[in-house]
């Protein structure tokens, strides 16, 4: 995906077009995902042994109650409420970031790296390059520097940026102050906060008529807080000749245990997409929110193998969440193994035959085995108050180790009949497990 700066506005010549780790952070005061985030996910999850007489199916409900209450946080929490006002949003279209915050009309998705991991859809377009001095002004580019809001515009709902200073000299500061409306929503109400969107030590890489960043460091601060709410390094390799990624990352995927080199509020991760050998692509996140006692950790490790023409023979899937002491073993944890896959061109939705286990805390709860196959069950699923032939399920059987009992897992699950996070949905062009979306 190409990460895009926007043409200059003739209007506003030097400003932007209007629309179109120890991961122990030193501020614990970034309350939950910045300047004000609600402790995350409380429901369902402990890092003790399962509650006395807690059956395998009970036990499993608890985590997946508590993963989207921790989806639900991410999404409402002040860094998000920030990135995704009007003028942020625009702000970050123009560098091709995706915003996460919750998709409209569907499930909550807070992690959404679309705009770096899916294919360019159609043809790029054209920008002004960016550079100094006099290959600025011949080009009419838009200068490294730092921005304030332009106040002399009296255009809505955001009049656009004004260039203030070339300083930094390779990266890019966008001011804002408390009567900018900058609005937030915590317990303390409606505020109007001040603060700075910053590109930091960017570099972009030429490609035909177009600009594509390949490294930056991105970070919210919000005054008066001392260090960034969100401090997000990225880097990208493209695919040789083109505008698309072959390789991206956030933080450091080799460095597991540094939670604080990449970090949106109190939510550390490091997420590598990485398709450098097409045939065998992987995908990896690490996700610790530190507010807990102990963490709550969301890990996903995906492995496409001999991927042809976009469609991988065959994944596998780990898929894990919950609270733990060790990032790499959280409460629940999923394994999944999808072959004979096929993506229908149109809707590019995902069929596969599929074989999995559910562990929780080291403990083997459950099986799974079928197909991404819709089937009609005998359960209202889609929630309407009545069962017909609109409550389909994929056909996957779930059989609980302790009572023996196999049920389609919709029926296992109502409550999360529509989201069951370890299954994929490529939908929209998209991979989307849970509150995780790539």
């Amino acid at each position: 995906m190409t990460a895009h700066l926007p043409i200059p506005d003739r209007a506003h010549p030097t400003g932007f077009a209007h629309p179109a780790r120890s991961r122990r952070h030193p501020a614990t005061l970034l309350i939950a995902l910045g300047a004000c985030l609600a402790v995350l996910i409380t429901a369902g999850c402990g890092d003790d042994d399962d509650e006395p007489n807690q059956s395998n199916q009970e036990a499993l409900n608890s985590e997946l109650a508590g993963l989207q209450d921790f989806a639900l946080e991410v999404a409402t929490s002040t860094p998000a409420q920030v990135v995704s006002q009007p003028q942020v949003e625009q702000l970050f279209g123009s560098f091709g970031l995706v915003l996460p915050v919750p998709r409209s009309g569907s499930q909550l998705v807070p992690l959404d790296f679309d705009a770096f991991t899916r294919p360019t859809p159609g043809g790029a377009r054209k920008t002004a390059l960016i550079g100094s001095g006099k290959v600025l002004a011949e080009l009419g580019g838009i200068p490294y520097g730092t921005y304030e809001r332009d106040v002399t515009s009296k255009t809505t709902p955001f009049p656009g940026w004004v260039f203030q200073t070339g300083t930094p000299a390779d990266g890019f500061i966008f001011h804002f102050s408390e009567d900018d409306d900058f609005i937030i929503r915590d317990g303390l109400g409606e505020r109007h906060i001040s603060g700075e969107i910053r590109f930091l030590q960017t570099v972009f890489a030429i490609v035909g008529p177009d600009l594509v960043m390949t490294s930056t460091t991105w970070e919210l601060g919000v005054d008066p807080l001392p260090v960034p709410v969100i401090h997000i390094p990225f880097a990208g390799v493209l695919v040789k000749g083109t505008t698309d990624y072959a390789r991206v990352e956030f933080g450091d995927v080799d460095q597991p245990s540094n939670l604080t080199n990449c970090y949106f509020g109190t939510l550390a991760f490091d997420f590598l997409h990485d398709e450098t050998d097409p045939a065998d692509i992987a995908t990896t996140l690490l996700a610790v929110d530190t507010t807990q006692n102990p963490d709550y950790v969301l890990l996903l490790d995906l492995d496409q193998l001999n991927v042809t023409k976009g469609t991988p023979e065959e994944m596998t899937v780990r898929f894990g969440c919950g609270q733990s002491n060790d990032p790499s073993n959280p409460a629940l944890d999923v394994t999944t193994h999808f072959t004979d896959i096929v993506v229908d061109p149109k809707t590019q939705e995902l069929f596969a035959n599929m074989t999995g286990t559910i562990e929780h805390r080291n403990r083997t709860i459950a099986t799974l085995a079928g197909s991404l196959t819709e089937v009609r069950v005998d359960a209202d699923v889609n929630g309407d108050g009545k069962i017909t032939a609109d409550d389909t399920c994929v056909d996957i059987d779930i059989t609980f180790t302790d009572s023996g009992e196999t049920q389609n897992i919709c029926v296992a699950f109502l409550s999360q009949a529509q989201s069951l996070p370890f299954l994929p949905d490529g939908s929209s062009g998209s991979f989307r497990f849970g509150p995780i979306a790539f």
